[in-house]
């Protein structure tokens, strides 16, 4: 056998710790971790889908591909779980991704090709695919909701510190008013409203948050709350107000536990599944 790195997937099917973590085709400096899940065969890859799951600033992709493996066995879902090292150009940065763009790096540009590229190896459909992120992975999704919703099937949006409201009034991040200047692309609002959004946090998620000392601080930044789960229910009532399918789950117990919120999560994406093959 020739053990190159597909066929080292295709030998991992349904193993959680198979070492999988490929470069990035598009920029060798951002790789991912991937999942096969069971029962999985090239013959009948047209079967299958896709599901991106984006790390906090704790970097734990191979944690995050692990974790929902048993999802994917169900679901039939390749699970794919970007690496976005921190340290790149600045090496003191940790934040760079969450805000999709930094110098001359595209991060939703980086994601679309990893998704691409699995599809184009393995001949899964990535048309369209479900996507999660956690604290400072549901700052990128989020943002990746507003720059491709046609590529979405479903978001789920957990525990962001810094959110960006569709909001006319205030500058990117914050809000959405040069949106098309700093992205070259106007926000698609049918397409926005067509995507089933999960916004997510632990209710206990309700410590101060003050990021004035970072340098990726802006004072309308903290206009929406002082703490995530205000922030979350400001974001939950933006949506509203911009007539997107949202719905808003505040879970007992939990505080800023991204693991503790899997279950969860998992639920909406299998129910969003269920109405899509009906």
């Amino acid at each position: 056998m020739n053990y190159n790195w597909k066929a080292t997937a295709l030998m991992g099917i349904g193993t959680a710790k198979a070492p999988i973590l490929k470069a990035c085709r598009r920029d060798q400096r951002f790789s991912y971790f991937l999942y096969l899940p069971k029962g999985f065969q090239e013959e009948s890859a047209s079967e299958y889908m896709i599901t991106v799951v984006v790390h906090g600033t704790t970097r734990n992709a191979e944690k995050l591909k692990n974790v929902f493996a048993e999802y994917a066995d169900e679901m039939k879902s390749l699970i794919l779980a970007p690496l976005f090292p921190a340290g790149i150009i600045d090496e003191e940065d940790i934040h760079n991704y969450k805000f999709i763009k930094y110098c001359d790096i595209r991060f939703d540009h980086i994601l679309l090709d990893m998704v691409a590229e699995v599809c184009e190896t393995f001949g899964v459909s990535g048309d369209q695919f479900y996507l999660h992120g956690f604290s400072g992975g549901g700052q990128f999704a989020h943002r990746m909701l507003y720059l491709h919703p046609e590529r979405l099937r479903a978001v789920s949006i957990g525990a962001p510190g810094r959110s960006t409201y569709l909001d006319d009034t205030e500058d990117w991040y914050a809000g959405t008013r040069n949106f098309e200047e700093v992205f070259g692309q106007p926000i698609d609002a049918a397409a926005l409203r067509a995507v089933p959004v999960l916004l997510i946090i632990g209710a206990q998620d309700t410590e101060r948050i003050d990021y004035s000392q970072d340098t990726t601080f802006i004072p309308a930044s903290r206009k929406n709350g002082s703490n995530r789960v205000e922030r979350m229910r400001a974001l939950y009532k933006n949506y509203q107000d911009y007539g997107l399918k949202v719905r808003f789950l505040a879970v007992p117990g939990v505080a800023h536990e991204g693991m503790k919120i899997i279950p969860q999560v998992v639920e909406f994406f299998k129910e969003i599944a269920k109405e899509v093959n009906v």
